[in-house]
């Protein structure tokens, strides 16, 4: 759970899940024979370990519908608010704690579960902890169902269906042990047998690993828009770099470096938008030295190596910038009539898309080569 302790602080939602995930981890780990005898042996009480294993199954649902609480809202929600749910939880905790230490556990014996010393409060302890576990397993598949209805498309959304369904699948291991203990209450004996043990446990686990899968799906989509964030950061910098060179006073602050960029963490939104503002800023200082007829030709140009569309209007506008570029440096007069504004956005993309598609055309051979062939020959400043 290490990987998730960072979310703690970020609020109510990372926080319920966090302690959900500590709370099933806990749960397991007290199935593992070493850890049973070690807790065992040392407190003296047999079977404690089957107490504390549902006791932290408990703590997780119930962190598990505080968490899908706070995610929804509306009718739905009114039937789990945080008093309900804190009461239903410490009162089943209560109930079982109390009948567990009511059952003779003879050392030596069978396991709690299977005890006959006293089968009443076997029985009343067993349908207490999966009738609970059934109820909350089918509120949160409801509101998991609800909630992603609502969602839009995306991780969130398959994250939202898919512990729905692991939710789905703890109702029916819930059920099944419910059939099993009305069997064995009509044949008067807890009896199991070793397949519809092995029935239970592979139910149980799909049930666990389905939730934990379907939760770490909108932790995904987070980390891909981080992904395509530095992607678009890298493919701008060829641009950014050769028209901040330029005219580098439209650079706000010390320039990031590629390692900067890297290395920007949470700030890649930002540092994202900065080079857009940037890669704007110097296009409007650069529009100067693009003479009027310097974009159609270039536009005509790339209709005739194939482009069409916003291919088309991309490298017309790389190549308008890369001559505008060679022109500052060179420090040529600007034409009397600069031209119009060549990178207005298309429809259907957004600021950083269009530049990023600006920035590739930019870096292509068929760039270069019309910019050799368009640059206007350069007039320098007093002639």
């Amino acid at each position: 759970m290490l990987w998730r302790y960072p979310s703690v602080g970020q609020g109510r939602k990372p926080r319920a899940l966090w302690c959900t995930f500590c709370a099933l981890a806990t749960a397991l780990t007290l199935r593992v024979p070493r850890i049973i005898r070690t807790v065992e042996d040392g407190t003296g009480i047999p079977d404690l370990t089957v107490l504390l294993m549902h006791l932290s199954g408990i703590a997780a649902i119930g962190f598990l519908l505080t968490w899908i609480a706070a995610m929804v809202s509306g009718d739905h929600t009114r039937v789990l608010t945080p008093r309900i749910n804190l009461a239903l939880t410490a009162t089943v905790s209560t109930a079982l704690t109390v009948l567990f230490f009511s059952v003779d556990r003879p050392r030596g014996q069978d396991p709690f579960l299977a005890h006959q010393s006293t089968p009443p409060l076997v029985a009343a302890y067993l349908w207490i902890w999966f009738c609970y576990l059934g109820i909350a397993m089918a509120l949160a598949s409801a509101l998991f169902l609800h909630a992603f209805r609502r969602s839009a498309r995306g991780l969130l959304r398959a994250g939202l269906g898919v512990m729905s369904a692991g939710c789905g699948i703890g109702v029916l291991y819930t059920v099944f042990r419910l059939l099993f203990l009305l069997e064995s209450h009509r044949a008067g004996a807890f009896t199991s047998d070793t397949t519809t043990e092995e029935i239970a446990e592979v139910m149980q686990f799909a049930a666990i690993l389905t939730i934990l899968a379907g939760s770490t799906l909108p932790a995904g989509e987070t980390l891909w828009r981080r992904v395509r964030t530095y992607r678009r950061l890298r493919r701008l910098r060829p641009l950014w770099r050769e028209l901040t060179t330029a005219v580098p006073h439209v650079v706000l602050g010390e320039p990031p470096t590629a390692g900067d960029d890297l290395l920007a963490g949470d700030d890649a939104r930002l540092l994202l938008h900065r080079r857009v503002i940037e890669i704007r800023d110097a296009a409007l200082v650069l529009r100067a030295h693009v003479p009027p007829g310097l974009h159609q030709r270039a536009l005509a140009a790339a209709a005739e190596a194939g482009l069409t569309g916003p291919d088309r209007q991309a490298l017309a506008a790389a190549v308008a910038l890369r001559c505008a570029a060679r022109a500052e440096l060179s420090g040529a007069v600007p034409p009397d009539t600069p031209a119009k504004d060549f990178l207005q956005t298309p429809d259907g993309e957004t600021e950083d898309t269009w530049l990023t598609r600006i920035s590739a055309a930019h870096r292509s051979p068929t760039s270069h080569t019309l910019a050799d062939h368009l640059t206007p020959t350069p007039q320098p400043a007093g002639t």
